[in-house]
């Protein structure tokens, strides 16, 4: 699990999201799992901690890789803290547009990871 903190009002109190991974293991793949954010509005890049203001733009990247074996039914669940919205339709994975899931509500499903592979995971909040 990875941990985001961000800036977000003008009081300076920081906010935390996380991302869960869950996978069905049959061997004893190697995950990690990688979260940053970065400012669209301000043009920022990524990084584990991004100052913003309300109403800021704000692009999360999280990144599964495994380095052993296959991991089977690999799956995201991330919890949105009430002060970020997500922009509707911008989830990505590796760069495309996923109708896999819902990352926020339940999860989003990445499939098999095989030794050595990595899936990105990117949305969009305000």
């Amino acid at each position: 699990m990875a941990v985001f903190s961000a800036n977000l009002s003008a009081s300076s109190v920081p906010l935390n999201d996380t991302a869960v991974v869950i996978v069905n293991r049959g061997s004893e793949p190697n995950l990690s799992v990688n979260m940053e954010a970065r400012n669209l509005t301000s043009g920022s890049g990524f990084g584990k901690l991004v100052t913003s203001r309300i109403n800021d733009r704000l692009e999360f990247r999280i990144r599964v890789s495994n380095s052993e074996n296959t991991a089977t039914n690999v799956r995201v669940i991330n919890n949105l803290p009430s002060s970020l919205r997500y922009v509707y339709n911008t989830l990505r994975i590796d760069g495309i547009g996923s109708g896999s899931g819902d990352l926020f509500n339940s999860q989003v499903l990445l499939g098999n990871l095989n030794a050595g592979q990595t899936k990105v995971v990117t949305y969009e909040t305000t």
